[in-house]
């Protein structure tokens, strides 16, 4: 079973450029996670994800002072892939939106993934 949450999105002050640690970006990431449920008759309350703690453990990642989006997606990996041991993969999107580049780009972003 996949479960995702897509589109969150979180100010963060995140990037390696001065006025971006001051000002922050707009970022949003998107996260997809297999879960391993072999009983398709068994309650799946137990086996699966309280969406309210998944959500609040990537918002507390980017409380964190971070300069690339490459180390949220790898913290994001670590953290999730903790919250439960029937997760068997993982694959998050963390996007910058209207990055400071010399002309217009909707978003620039970074996608990894895990597997047990």
């Amino acid at each position: 079973m996949i479960i995702g949450l897509e589109g969150m999105r979180f100010h963060a002050l995140i990037g390696i450029h001065s006025e971006e640690k001051v000002l922050g970006n707009e970022i949003e990431v998107s996260i997809y996670i297999t879960i391993d449920t072999p009983g398709a008759s068994e309650d799946l309350s137990v086996k699966t994800l309280n969406y309210e703690i998944l959500y609040e453990t990537i918002k507390e990642i980017f409380n964190e002072k971070i300069s690339m989006l490459e180390t949220a997606c790898s913290k994001i990996l670590i953290a999730v892939s903790r919250l439960n041991k029937d997760v068997k993969k993982i694959r998050v999107r963390v996007a910058k939106l209207h990055p400071p580049l010399q002309g217009r780009v909707e978003r620039v972003f970074v996608e990894d993934e895990w597997m047990r």
